[in-house]
Order: structure tokens, then C-alpha cells, then sequence
């Protein structure tokens, strides 16, 4: 089955870009991702102790109707980057095709498979296709770096937030693990 990641590697690579380099800036999301772990931690989707923070993440959105076991992934990193200038959606897909689309002025979308060093940043959104339908994705966001270790989180993993870490070498991205890398304000050095 295709998806739609497909389709968004295709545009990202005929897009003209003459970068030898992506750089970045830190976001100041650490406080709010970490606050995000310290609530989840013991809890999943269906504990009460959670629900008014689901709301929380919908409520960004504008959306109703949901229920605790509506996928909220997508919501979750909106929600954290929601005073970055990224307005978000509850699908992964949505944001990173609005992204690619240039409906968000200051984010860019990068190939992780381009032949050009990525800088890895603070608030860097890095995603991937799922295998479980055309528009199904995944994302995690970087909340912290120390030396060569970034530190992701993400949400809606077995029903609750979960961390990660991802080893850079020298500061660069250095996996394809993810398809796609978001990131607000980047600098393109030529």
C-alpha cells in the first residue's frame, strides 16, 4: 500500500533547494514537554487523572467529540508547539503536508534522507509513516539535547506519552529512522 509519505518525500525532493547545510534554532519547548511526562507518568489514555489533558490538547485545536481512545498523537505535538507558530492538526499527516505546502510561514520540511548534514534542534519534529493506512503517520518531538543524545517525546504510544532518545553524531541527524524532519526557523547555509 502507498502512503501518503510518499507523496511528501516526492514533493520535498523536487523542490529547489540549494542548502549544503539545515540548521536550526532551539525552541523553548523543554519546560512544557517535560511538564506533559511529569502528567502522564503511571497513567494511559483511559485513567481519569488524564482526561482533562486530552481536553486540553483538543481544545487547542478547536475539535469535539472525541474520546479518550481517539488517536491523539498528532494532537499532543501541536499542542506542545502551539506558541511556535504551528497551528497543527490532530493527524501527523495534515501538519507535515501543510508544512510542505508552505502554509506555515516559518517551519520548512526536510527530506532525512538528503545527502546533506541536519542539524538536530530543540523543538525539531521528526516523522514517519505508520503502516496501517495511506495517511497514517507518526511523530516525536526533541525536547532536550546533551552532547550527542537528543531526547524525543511523543504521545498516543500504547495509550500514553512516551520518551526515546536518539544518538546525533556531532549534532547531525545521523538515522533514517524517521522520513521527515520538521523545523521552525531554519537557517540554510549554501
Amino acid at each position: 500500500m502507498s502512503s501518503i509519505f510518499d507523496e511528501f518525500l516526492e514533493k520535498l525532493s523536487n523542490s529547489k533547494k540549494s542548502e549544503s547545510e539545515i540548521t536550526g534554532s532551539n525552541l523553548d519547548i523543554s519546560q512544557a514537554a517535560e511538564q506533559e511526562i511529569n502528567i502522564w507518568a503511571g497513567y494511559t489514555e483511559n485513567d481519569s487523572e488524564v482526561y482533562s489533558r486530552l481536553q486540553d490538547y483538543w481544545d487547542n485545536l478547536g475539535v469535539n467529540g472525541w474520546s479518550p481512545n481517539t488517536a491523539w498523537s498528532g494532537a499532543f505535538i501541536s499542542y506542545i508547539l502551539r506558541d511556535q507558530g504551528f497551528a497543527g492538526s490532530g493527524l501527523h499527516s495534515r501538519y507535515v503536508g501543510d508544512i510542505i505546502d508552505g502554509q506555515y510561514s516559518s517551519w520548512a520540511a526536510y527530506p532525512t534522507n538528503a545527502d546533506l548534514p541536519i542539524q538536530v534542534n530543540v523543538g525539531d519534529v521528526l516523522a514517519r509513516r505508520r503502516s496501517s493506512g495511506y495517511d497514517s503517520g507518526h511523530a516525536d518531538i526533541v525536547y532536550r539535547i546533551d552532547g550527542d543524545t537528543a531526547y524525543l517525546v511523543g504521545g498516543n504510544l500504547s495509550n500514553t506519552i512516551r520518551t526515546m532518545t536518539l544518538s546525533l553524531d556531532n549534532g547531525l541527524l545521523s538515522t533514517n529512522t524517521y522520513e521527515i524532519i520538521l523545523k521552525r526557523y531554519s537557517k540554510k547555509k549554501s
